[in-house]
C-alpha cells in the first residue's frame, strides 16, 4: 500500500494535495509519514517530502490532537 501511495504522489499533483491536506488535519498521520520520510533516501524521500503540509501563520488546529 505504501509503494502504491508513493507512486501516486510521484505522478499526480492532486494525490499529493490530498495527502498534504490529510497530514495537516491529522497529526498522527503526519508523524507516521515523517517517520517514514526520515528513514527513506533518494527519490522516495523527495516524493514523500512533496506531501509535507504547508503550515499557515497563526494558530494551527489539528483533529485528533491529544495534547
Amino acid at each position: 500500500m505504501a509503494v502504491g501511495t508513493v507512486l501516486l504522489v510521484a505522478t499526480s499533483r492532486s494525490a499529493a494535495r490530498f495527502i498534504r491536506r490529510r497530514r495537516r488535519n491529522y497529526k498522527l498521520l503526519d508523524r507516521a509519514i515523517n517517520w517514514i520520510e526520515q528513514r527513506s533516501s533518494g527519490k522516495v524521500h523527495r516524493i514523500i517530502r512533496r506531501t509535507r503540509p504547508r503550515h499557515r501563520k497563526g494558530k494551527a488546529t489539528f483533529k485528533n490532537d491529544n495534547g
